[in-house]
């Protein structure tokens, strides 16, 4: 994690498919992986998660400390204080040894080893675990296990599944190309990708443009040095498959520029402020000559065949037409893919058009007309040092969150609007007002889910009921989207609601 925090989504975006790609190796439910990672890091957020990569409380002595397949090194620990409960639901601390790992696909893999393979003597812990479906079975055989003392834990887990839905990740290896074997990324780090906030469109071809394998592309993206490049999918010289992007529909990456032909982007809509492609990169060959309009370029024939059966499901997966399976040439006259036979600037269209025709599609695609940008002037939020430092700038674009993210990823910048005002990061917090219209929103005394919420007199949740109340201040936490100060409890800052259920005024 990197000591960086997530969105609530976002760590769902992250969490979900190292579950799913688990879930296909251990016959551990996604559902119930994701979501105890969900109650038991606090969204990722919890001091374990952010320091050691433990998103389920791991323990460094657990059942013998042994089992098969676990991905702990056995050396590596990360100590602090962690409450307990006994069998009466009793609350105490205890100081514990919690496994620290090189990263959270190791956490999740070290997890699910574990529900596997931990005994009770001569029985297995959670014997009937593996391969079960049904997610309420699943959690209680792990609660009957002994896994957790928490007396609540089973309905806990489960309405955490149902409250977002986590099903989807045990059902979407599940009919299609069931067999598609996808190796994912473990280091994935949110680095060269932004926030998707539209739909995928276009699923577009790349050459990575260099002798590397699909695995060192995956490493060399891994790097937080490596600047404003990255695709969503790669595909090697053996046909092997690799994810870089574990959610391409939560996150874009950068991959297909317009700088060339912004025309030509704005027609494909594929254009970095509104993107909507899903860059697949196919690693090549050279026979001596590495100039970029060389012949001596070239696919394996397996390279080729893979990226057809990983294109016609990324097709089906997106709803993505053949007619929208397109080349980054395309999108800006790129020499890319790189390749004789698959651009008219190599010479030959014909390795283009039989691709196209073994997704589906009858001939290649031409590229729609270019479209001309509005008459009316566009404007840009810029990302600079200062707006005196035009210099310094970063970028442009339409999107606040777009150019947020750019910000955010280059130290000491902001983002100016195009009259020059700063409108990230914030200036001072102003307050505002809210109107909520449901009748049950609870206050707690923290901003979270994890703190504990106000009670009446009677033992009975105290809520704000509807009306319009003031907020004096935000702050992300576990369980929503943004929480919100109360004004009524500003004095010692107690009295906090969820914004998701609040309309602001």
């Amino acid at each position: 994690m990197g000591g960086t925090y997530m969105t609530e989504q976002e760590f769902i975006s992250f969490m979900g498919p190292l579950a799913q790609a688990d879930m296909a190796k251990s016959g551990v439910l996604a559902s119930v992986t994701t979501a105890q990672s969900i109650l038991e890091s606090g969204h990722g957020s919890t001091e374990l998660a952010r320091n050691a990569n433990n998103f389920f409380g791991m323990k460094c002595s657990l059942s013998g400390n042994t089992w098969p397949g676990s991905t702990w090194d056995g050396v590596s620990k990360y100590r602090k204080q962690t409450g307990e409960e006994d069998a009466n639901g009793n609350a105490y601390t205890i100081t514990a040894d919690f496994r620290k790992y090189a990263s959270a696909a190791d956490s999740v893999a070290d997890h699910s080893a574990y529900l596997l393979g931990a005994m009770n003597g001569s029985k297995q812990r959670y014997a009937g675990l593996k391969g079960e479906t049904d997610p309420a079975k699943a959690i209680g055989i792990i609660k009957a296990g002994g896994y957790a003392t928490d007396t609540k834990y089973v309905s806990k887990v489960l309405s955490i599944i149902n409250k977002y839905e986590l099903t989807e990740y045990d059902q979407a290896t599940k009919g299609g190309v069931s067999n598609l074997k996808i190796n994912q990324n473990p280091n994935f780090g949110t680095h060269n990708t932004s926030p998707r906030s539209g739909e995928i469109e276009y699923i577009v071809i790349h050459y990575v443009g260099a002798t590397g394998t699909a695995k060192n592309n995956i490493d060399y993206y891994n790097q937080r040095s490596t600047t404003n490049a990255s695709a969503d999918f790669y595909v090697g010289f053996e046909g092997e498959k690799w994810q870089y992007n574990p959610d391409p529909k939560a996150r874009y990456c950068w991959a297909v520029g317009a700088e060339n032909s912004p025309a030509m982007a704005a027609a494909c809509t594929v254009w970095p402020e509104t993107p909507t492609a899903c860059p697949l990169k196919m690693c090549v060959r050279n026979k001596g000559n590495k100039n970029a309009n060389s012949e001596d370029w070239y696919f394996e024939q397996a390279t080729i065949d893979s990226a057809v059966e990983l294109t016609k499901y990324l097709m089906k997966l997106y709803g993505v037409p053949a007619s929208r399976v397109i080349r980054h040439f395309d999108v800006n006259g790129k020499l890319c893919p790189g390749v004789y036979g698959w651009n008219s600037a190599s010479g030959s269209e014909s390795a283009w058009n039989d691709f196209k025709k073994r997704i589906g599609s009858a001939a290649a695609a031409t590229p729609a007309t270019p479209v001309q940008p509005a008459a009316t002037e566009k404007k840009y939020y810029r990302v600079r040092k200062t707006w005196a430092d035009a210099a310094s700038q970063k970028g442009a674009f339409t999107s606040l969150a777009n150019a947020k993210a750019c910000a955010d990823q280059n130290k000491g910048y902001k983002v100016f609007d195009w009259n020059g005002k700063q409108v990230y990061p914030a200036a001072a917090f102003q307050p505002y007002q809210v109107r909520v219209e449901i009748t049950d929103l609870r206050i707690r005394k923290g901003a979270g889910t994890n703190y504990d919420y106000w009670t009446e007199k009677n033992g009975q949740s105290k809520y704000t009921g509807k009306g319009t109340f003031t907020i004096v201040k935000e702050k992300n936490g576990a369980g929503a989207t943004k929480w919100g100060l109360l004004k009524a409890y500003e004095k010692n800052a107690d009295g906090w609601i969820s914004l998701d259920y609040a309309k602001r005024v």
